[in-house]
């Protein structure tokens, strides 16, 4: 039966081939190739789709286990029900909705885990900085996908108020393509806060 943290390992070869991708975009730029706009489509495209490979990814590894069809590395993670099959699995987790949101993880993930798993177990089982890992990637998702104010009020008081952000930074894109520490954008450090937190979700 496969491992479990095989879908971590897929998060995390995604998020590094999109580091390449941006690295490479950000040489163009250098060489005058690309414009700036050109390179913050980038982040931002890139952004969008990591956030919906991860949410696939939470999704896969949620009725794995509860299929029994992937196998964590604690014998304490126990699906509470048998389903035959995926199709009947994501009725019973969708519900009435239409289609289903694995994120913000407290309020989507965790919630279905509990009712789920014994014990909640995995999901309940990350810490506040770990479900923070996921959430704050959401909240730039949402600030580059919907640009409306709540959204975009919702990114500055996480990202910018309070801090020493150059106020060219203060839009998403130019956000992310700033220094976290030297050698390493913000974008690099969300991305990969979140596959660290997915080999812990994994096991």
């Amino acid at each position: 039966m496969p491992n479990a943290q095989r879908i971590a390992n897929e998060v995390s070869i995604r998020a590094r081939a999109l580091d390449r991708y941006l690295q490479r975009m950000e040489g163009l730029f250098v060489e005058g190739s690309v414009t700036r706009q050109d390179v913050e489509r980038a982040y931002s495209g890139g952004l969008l789709e990591f956030h919906a490979f991860l949410e696939r990814s939470i999704e896969r590894l949620f009725v794995g286990l509860m299929r029994r069809r992937l196998v964590h590395s604690s014998a304490r993670v126990r699906s509470l029900i048998g389903v035959e099959s995926d199709a009947v699995a994501h009725k019973i987790i969708i519900g009435e909705r239409r289609y289903v949101d694995w994120l913000p993880f407290e309020g989507r993930t965790i919630k279905r885990a509990r009712a789920f798993f014994a014990s909640g177990l995995p999901f309940c089982n990350l810490d506040t900085a770990d479900q923070a890992s996921f959430d704050e990637l959401s909240t730039v998702r949402n600030a580059l996908a919907h640009q409306s104010a709540p959204a975009l009020r919702k990114f500055e008081k996480k990202f910018i108020e309070q801090k020493l952000i150059p106020p060219a930074q203060h839009r998403p894109t130019a956000y992310l393509r700033g220094s976290h520490t030297v050698g390493q954008t913000r974008m690099n450090y969300l991305l990969s806060r979140a596959v660290v937190t997915m080999n812990k979700l994994c096991g």
